[in-house]
């Protein structure tokens, strides 16, 4: 996926240089250095020419109105307005990173700058992305989807909105690698082979033949059965 990424002027990062990024990486800091920031901006990068190439529009759009959307939804700036992402001070942000050796880039501010992706298709296996956040989604499931598809308004971002349309995909059903199967032991063993299921529009827990509300599931159970989901 992502070899490397380089920051100037956006968000919490005056300057970034991360090189040799690996296929699991860790991000240790200090609250407030910009670890979050970081992750959805390559989550606005990937989750862009993924919704790019897989989603028809009419008229067709281009990467950059689907960034430029990304961008305003998942970090939902004072304003709605992108140049508010610019480091205080400063006049213009800069983002660049590579897949593999495709290099990918964009600018904001005096001279904006995003390139043309549409020659890109070959990115187009490589990228299913999703962002995990730590706070446990599934009983504002309901929340989540009123406040953005029925009232379009701010407060839940796209790292929440695409999680939860991705939840209300059907299930593997196990049909997942082996190695996979073997981390799902262990989890169900957590739970005591508890389970959640999508039961008309809500999410439940079932266990021993008896259904709790997601209200009723305790906090560790709920964020543990979401993994096995």
């Amino acid at each position: 996926m992502f070899n490397h990424i380089t920051l100037k002027n956006i968000a919490a990062f005056q300057k970034l240089d991360w090189q040799q990024h690996k296929r699991i990486n860790l991000i240790i800091g200090e609250n407030d250095t910009g670890k979050t920031h970081l992750l959805k901006i390559l989550y606005c990068l990937a989750r862009s020419i993924e919704e790019y190439h897989k989603t028809d529009y009419a008229p067709p759009r281009t990467w950059e109105e689907v960034l430029t959307n990304k961008l305003l939804w998942t970090f939902q700036p004072p304003d709605w307005a992108l140049n508010q992402l610019i480091f205080k001070g400063q006049q213009q942000l800069k983002v660049a990173t590579r897949v593999d050796e495709t290099d990918i880039y964009f600018a904001l501010g005096e001279n904006m700058t995003i390139p043309d992706v549409s020659k890109l298709i070959n990115l187009l296996s490589k990228f299913n992305t999703l962002f995990i956040p730590p706070k446990e989604v599934l009983t504002a499931f309901d929340a989540i989807a009123a406040t953005r598809e029925q009232l379009e308004i701010a407060g839940f971002d796209d790292t929440f909105f695409d999680l939860i349309k991705a939840l209300r995909l059907p299930s593997t059903k196990g049909h997942i690698q082996d190695n996979w199967q073997d981390a799902l032991k262990i989890l169900d063993n957590l739970t005591k082979n508890g389970q959640i299921q999508f039961d008309k529009q809500r999410f439940v827990f079932k266990r021993n033949h008896t259904q709790y509300a997601m209200s009723e599931t305790a906090e560790g159970l709920k964020k543990l059965v979401f993994l096995i989901y």
